[in-house]
């Protein structure tokens, strides 16, 4: 198994465990520099990138885990291996037939005892339509790269939705099936085949309609448009564009958000958390370039290419 490691973000939170690899990545990619503290894993002491580069490089061990020590020592060991060698048989076999029936329980549990939807589905039969609505509106943002960008360029858009106006109705006579209108918000960052680094202040309307059934929901079909305000760094004003008809992909990626939540379907913390990090970076930087275009302009500097 490779080395993991942990970085500390600008928050001071620790992100990890990561293999080497993914570090150098965010280091290559602005998210880290040379002196973000990092820790191998098993370490009680946090060093620089710059420090843990040096040490890969001259195959050096990295101090000890953070906030984890190693279990027992080289004595201990020795000290109960004799004792160990006529029972750890017996004892491993024990182990594997415990591991085996729980994981034949949690299959037959999964299969016939559980709900597809889980115990975290956000039920009609349960919950009017308006409580589902406020349910929605106060779902958790979501950082992640937006629809048609390439996943492993950390460079290029990064969209946090979270803020939502939300309307539910049930369809009359029709048992299970739901309009859910909703107005999402979002920002993204990035070049989006544009010549500049830019942001794109995003309005999604979408009209969806889902079924309740077997316990979770369908999303069924959808229409909706999005407004774009995009301002690049120098510029007076931003670039307004609306799009009355997103194609049938963009709506379902926007809609299939919603119904997960829904479903009770919360996304990977580790993923979250880099993603969110790198969306800092990008926030950062526009921020960044737009003050320094701005001071250029009242001072009636040229603006840089």
């Amino acid at each position: 198994m490779t080395d993991q490691y942990y970085y500390m973000d600008a928050a001071n939170q620790n992100i990890g465990p990561l293999s080497w690899d993914v570090i150098e990545q965010l280091h290559g990619a602005g998210t880290l520099n040379d002196g973000t503290l990092v820790a191998q894993e098993g370490a009680s002491d946090w060093i620089t990138f710059a420090e843990a580069k040096t040490n890969k490089e001259n195959r050096q061990a990295l101090p000890p885990v953070p906030g984890k020590q190693a279990q027992g020592g080289s004595s201990g060991l020795r000290e109960t291996s004799r004792g160990r060698k006529k029972s750890s048989r017996p004892r491993r076999a024990v182990i594997k037939v415990i591991v085996i029936c729980t994981a034949l329980l949690l299959i037959i549990g999964a299969l016939f005892l559980i709900p597809r939807g889980g115990s975290d589905v956000i039920s009609p039969k349960r919950v009017d339509p308006g409580e589902i609505a406020g349910r929605i509106e106060a779902m958790p943002p979501i950082h992640l790269p937006a629809p048609g960008s390439p996943v492993d360029d950390p460079d290029y858009m990064r969209l946090v939705t979270g803020e939502n106006t939300v309307q539910v109705r049930a369809i009359p006579d029709q048992p299970d099936l739901y309009q859910i209108d909703v107005t999402r918000y979002g920002v993204i960052y990035g070049m989006l085949n544009r010549p500049k680094f830019h942001r794109d202040l995003l309005t999604v309307l979408l009209t969806l309609g889902t079924r309740f059934e077997k316990g979770e929901w369908v999303l069924l079909e959808g229409k909706g448009g999005a407004h774009h305000s995009i301002s690049r760094p120098g510029d007076i004003s931003p670039e307004v564009t609306t799009i009355e008809n997103l194609p049938q992909d963009e709506i379902r990626w926007h809609g299939q958000f919603i119904i997960d939540y829904l479903n009770g379907v919360t996304p990977d913390a580790h993923i979250e958390a880099l993603s969110a990090s790198e969306y800092d970076s990008l926030h950062s930087a526009f921020e960044k370039d737009q003050r320094l275009r701005s001071e250029l302009r009242m001072r009636g500097i040229p603006q840089p290419k």
